[in-house]
């Protein structure tokens, strides 16, 4: 796939030459700096043209529902001017089937400025529409809608929406976290845009739009830093950059992350739920006080972590894995000698450190009858955070430790869930958590590699 650096379209500019970094996958590009693709009439907008090879003109013959350019400026740049009432419509629409990046630049006027772009009837067919006030983002589904509301904000911002090919959906303003928005049910289907500065629900927007691009791809996180930050040179805007998240990879089924304290219940620091990030709901809790693991708030590394100690979270609708790829950031903790173990259930696994003997970590699944050794990584010793990986690609099991030490085994046996229930449980000795990813597939060695970079340095292991 190729990322278009250096091969930019040209924008003359009365400030200066600036060149679009990202190229690949253009479906659409407003850019309201560009006077030569402004047509207007004392000001008032008739058209406003594609300058992406699509060609996809927004056009408006009513006066009245006319933008105004040369009014006001956004880092002394043109933009169009949109007072409530105005809309501009595609000359022939843009769907969005699959993968699909936007960025619009713009300076809301209040924090109900209304839509900035949706499509011109509201029917059974998905509609993405984006509306400025409060950064809100609704999904009109066969008429139900589906939203979510980021942050208030009435100063000039750089939105970006991106979805992948999983139907899944992140959020940026002017880079930084993502925010997803939508769980892959909710945002599966066609996006059809067909009109900016309004929606089919009649909310026109009031403020400023600056430029608008549109790809018809899932651009990575490279990719969307250098389109940000060529969008903040030329408008004034500060970009954050956008950093590598597990969520970025697909098939990501479940997220334990101690550090988010937003993500964990707890009294007097006996936990009793901790949210799921990868944005599923399968969140893991234990009503039971007596078996509640413990926060930890400088446990790993004087960083988070929850403690188990015979203690116990789970989930009852787990999805039946065939393939996955595990990470677990853990402190194996010794206690007379036992053998500490973390569980989990639903995979037919356990992830257990034999103090009793030599320390190695040991991959086990279930045959049916009982649990029996499948990957073997290095002997770790106690009070020592690790990060240890597994992948299972329907045939071979690998085990990888903190260490890089690589134990790749052949499983004959099927590992594949007996049961919905997933456990994080330690039924002996004792252990410290802080991190567990899991995802529905075998990731590459690429992928592998990232994820394990991001953990290593959020962890300091």
């Amino acid at each position: 796939m190729g990322l278009g650096f250096g091969f930019g379209f040209e924008i003359p500019g009365r400030l200066g030459a600036l060149s679009l970094p990202v190229t690949d996958g253009l479906a659409l590009w407003l850019d309201a700096s560009d006077l030569s693709t402004i047509t207007e009439s004392g000001g008032s907008v008739s058209q406003w043209s594609d300058k992406s090879e699509s060609m996809d003109h927004l056009v408006q013959a009513s006066g009245s529902l006319q933008p105004v350019t040369g009014a006001e400026t956004l880092n002394g740049r043109n933009v169009l001017t949109f007072a409530g009432a105005e809309q501009l419509d595609f000359t022939t629409g843009r769907t969005f089937s699959g993968g699909a990046t936007f960025f619009i630049v713009h300076e809301p006027d209040s924090t109900s400025a209304g839509g900035l772009v949706g499509s011109k009837v509201y029917a059974a067919s998905q509609k993405l529409m984006i509306l400025a006030s409060t950064y809100f983002t609704r999904l009109i589904n066969g008429g139900t809608s589906t939203s979510s509301v980021l942050v208030a904000n009435t100063s000039p911002a750089i939105l970006t929406y991106r979805r992948n090919t999983e139907d899944l959906a992140d959020l940026f303003v002017n880079g930084g976290d993502l925010n997803r928005l939508f769980s892959d049910v909710a945002q599966s289907g066609d996006i059809v845009w067909s009109r900016v500065g309004n929606t089919s629900l009649t909310q026109y927007y009031s403020g400023k739009i600056a430029e608008i691009i549109m790809f018809d791809r899932e651009l990575s996180n490279d990719e969307i830093n250098s389109v940000g930050q060529y969008l903040s040179n030329k408008w004034g805007i500060a970009w954050d950059t956008v950093e590598f998240e597990p969520s970025y990879y697909e098939g990501l089924t479940f997220w334990l992350d101690a550090m988010d304290a937003d993500t964990i219940t707890e009294a007097s620091l006996a936990v009793s739920q901790v949210d799921d990030k990868s944005f599923n709901g399968r969140k893991v809790s234990e009503a039971n006080a007596s078996l509640q693991p413990t926060y930890d708030a400088t446990g790993l590394n004087g960083l988070p972590t929850i403690n188990f100690n015979g203690d116990n979270l789970s989930n009852t609708s787990f999805p039946q894995l065939q393939n996955f790829t595990i990470f677990t950031v853990v402190e194996f903790i010794e206690d007379n000698g036992s053998d500490e173990t973390v569980v989990y259930v639903a995979l037919e696994l356990w992830l257990r450190r034999n103090a009793s003997t030599d320390g190695v970590v040991r991959m086990y699944i279930h045959n049916g009858t009982n649990f029996q050794n499948v990957g073997t990584a290095s002997a770790i010793p106690q009070n020592q955070p690790v990060l240890i990986n597994t992948r299972y690609d329907s045939a071979t099991l690998k085990i990888q430790d903190g260490d890089n030490t690589e134990k790749t085994t052949s499983v004959s046996a099927t590992i594949n869930s007996f049961t919905t229930t997933f456990q994080l449980r330690q039924p002996f000795g004792e252990l410290n958590l802080s991190e567990v990813i899991v995802f529905n597939r075998a990731l590459s060695d690429d992928e592998i590699a990232q994820v394990k970079a991001y953990l290593q340095t959020k962890w300091s292991l």
